[in-house]
C-alpha cells in the first residue's frame, strides 16, 4: 500500500516532539554539496565545494565537515587552491557527481575529481588537517578521477583517462599521490562506474549499458548488455547481487517506464525492472541522486521532486517490487536537494541537502523513522505572506503586503486545480473552504519576477 506525505514543517503540525528524534544543521559556509559520508566512528563527514561560483562554474576550496550524532559540527576543515577552479556543471541535475570521497583504514579521507578540468586528488587526515593536493596535467583534458577504492592499506585504485577517449584505466596510487601503475579496464567504452564487489572481484558498468565482472588482473569473468544506463550501483549483502538505478537506453516515446531501478544476480543476470512510476506514481518528476539497501526487502531512496515548477527534496522507502511504504516531498523548506543518504540504527535517515540558488544553503539532516523532520531552521522564512487560520474550516485569509501584485493557486493534494486569483494591489484574500472536502491541499502564490511562497492548507 503506498503511502504520500507532502509535508510542510510548522509548529502547529508537529506533535508528541519528545518522541522524535529528528534534527538539522546548518552548515557555516555556502557552496555546493557534494558528498556526505559515514566515518569509522560512526559520525558523518561532509564534503563541499566553496565559495560562490565565479561565472556559474568555478570553486575555490574544498570543504570538510565532521558532524555528530546530535547534528553538532565537531571541526571544519578547507583544502584553498588560491582560485576558482572546481569544474562543475552550474546545473541542479548534475552538481557534485565529478567529485569523490572514501575513508582509509588508516583513517584519512581520499577526494578525487576534477581540477581546472584536469584529474586531481586531494587527502586530508582524520582530524581534517590538509595534507595534500594534486593535479595531473598530463592527463587528457576535461576528464576526472573517480570511483577511488583502497585496494590494499597501501594502494589506493582510481578509474581515471586514457589517451582514447572511449576507453578507461585503473590508476594505482601510494598513499602520496604517486602513480605506481596504469591497466587499461577491458571494455570498448568509458567507464562511469566501478565499486569493489569483494577482495578479488570488480564490477564496471558503462552509460551504454555494458556490465562486466573482472577479477583484480581485469580479467573478464562475465560480461553482459542490457538496455540501462546505470547511475548509482549497490551491492545487495543480503543476497550477493546488486541493485542498480538509472534509465532505459532506447525506448518508444510513447514509454513512460523508462526511469527505476534493476535487480541483477550475483552472475549479473537481469532479475527485474523496476519503474519508478511503481514506487511514486504520482505528478512530478523525480531526480535521483543516492539510494541505500534498507534491510533485506527494501531500499531508500533520495533525491530531488520537479513538483509544480518548484524543486522539493524527497525521500522514498519502497521494496523490491515497488510498493512504498513512504513518500516524503518535503513542501516549503529552504533545500531543493537531498545529495546523499545514510540509515541510522532506529530506522531514521541522516541527508545531505542543499538550495540551488544564492546564498547556498547546506545542510545535515536527520529525520524521524516516518521521514518527518522538525526543525524551524529548516523552514522558508514566510514574513512577507501570512496564511490563517491552519488548519482551516470556512473561511482562509491570506495576508499579503500593501500593494502586492501577482497570482494565487490552489490544488488538491492529487495536483487538480481548484482556485485561482489575479491579485493586483490587494492586501487580503479570502478562501471560501467550506465548498472542499476536508483533507490536505496546495496554496501557491507567483510575485516579484518569479518568486514562488507556497503553503500547505489543511481543511478539517
Amino acid at each position: 500500500m503506498k503511502k504520500i506525505i507532502l509535508v510542510l514543517f510548522l509548529t502547529i503540525l508537529a506533535c508528541n516532539l519528545d518522541a522524535q528524534n529528528s534534527w538539522v544543521t546548518l552548515l557555516q559556509d555556502t557552496g555546493l554539496a557534494v558528498k556526505m559520508i559515514r566515518s569509522v566512528d560512526n559520525e558523518y563527514i561532509a564534503l563541499a565545494q566553496l565559495p560562490y561560483p565565479v561565472f556559474g562554474y568555478g570553486y575555490s576550496k574544498l570543504g570538510l565537515y565532521k558532524c555528530n550524532s546530535t547534528g553538532a559540527i565537531e571541526w571544519s576543515s578547507y583544502m584553498d587552491t588560491g582560485d576558482s577552479a572546481f569544474i562543475m556543471s552550474s546545473s541542479i541535475y548534475s552538481f557534485g557527481q565529478n567529485t569523490d570521497i572514501i575513508q582509509l583504514s588508516n583513517g584519512n579521507y581520499f577526494i578525487t575529481g576534477q581540477y581546472k578540468s584536469r584529474p586531481f586528488l586531494a587527502m586530508f587526515n582524520q582530524n581534517g588537517d590538509s595534507l595534500w593536493f594534486k593535479r595531473f596535467d598530463n592527463l587528457p583534458y576535461n576528464y576526472y578521477f573517480k570511483n577511488p577504492i583502497e585496494k590494499t592499506t597501501n594502494i589506493i585504485w582510481v578509474v581515471g583517462p586514457g589517451q582514447l577517449t572511449n576507453r578507461s584505466y585503473i590508476y594505482k596510487f601510494d598513499l602520496y599521490g604517486n602513480i605506481l601503475d596504469t591497466t587499461e579496464i577491458p571494455v570498448n567504452h568509458y567507464i562511469n562506474k566501478m565499486i569493489k564487489v569483494n577482495n578479488d572481484t570488480l564490477l564496471f558498468t558503462t552509460i551504454h549499458g555494458n556490465f562486466t565482472l573482472t577479477d583484480t588482473n581485469l580479467t573478464i569473468i562475465e560480461h553482459l548488455q542490457y538496455n540501462f544506463n546505470p547511475s548509482i550501483i549497490r551491492k545487495n549483502y543480503f543476497n550477493s547481487g546488486y541493485i542498480i538505478m538509472g534509465n532505459k537506453i532506447n525506448y518508444l516515446p510513447t514509454d513512460t517506464n523508462v526511469s527505476g531501478f534493476v535487480l541483477l544476480n550475483s552472475a549479473l543476470d537481469s532479475l527485474r525492472f523496476v519503474s519508478s512510476n511503481q514506487y511514486y506514481g504520482y505528478r512530478g518528476s523525480l531526480l535521483t541522486r543516492d539510494f541505500i539497501i534498507f534491510d533485506e526487502d527494501e531500499i531508500a531512496i533520495c533525491g530531488g521532486m520537479y513538483w509544480y515548477y518548484q524543486f522539493l527534496p524527497f525521500l522514498i522507502k519502497t521494496d523490491l517490487f515497488g510498493n512504498s511504504s513512504i513518500i516524503q516531498a518535503y513542501l516549503g523548506v529552504v533545500p531543493q536537494f537531498a545529495v546523499n543518504i545514510l540509515k541510522e540504527d532506529d530506522s531514521s535517515f541522516i541527508m545531505y541537502q542543499y538550495r540551488d540558488e544564492t546564498p547556498r544553503r547546506i545542510f545535515i539532516v536527520r529525520t524521524n523513522a516516518d521521514g518527518t523532520v522538525n526543525s524551524e531552521l529548516y523552514n522558508v522564512e514566510k514574513k512577507e505572506i501570512k496564511v490563517y487560520p491552519n488548519p482551516v474550516n470556512e473561511q482562509l485569509t491570506v495576508e499579503l503586503p500593501l500593494h502586492f501584485t501577482g497570482s494565487l493557486e490552489m490544488f488538491s493534494i492529487s495536483g487538480e486545480k481548484l482556485h485561482y486569483t489575479d491579485i493586483n494591489n490587494s492586501s487580503t484574500l479570502s478562501i471560501d473552504m467550506k465548498k472542499y472536502k476536508p483533507g490536505n491541499y496546495i496554496l501557491r502564490i507567483f510575485y516579484a519576477k518569479n518568486k514562488l511562497f507556497t503553503e500547505q492548507i489543511i481543511k478539517y
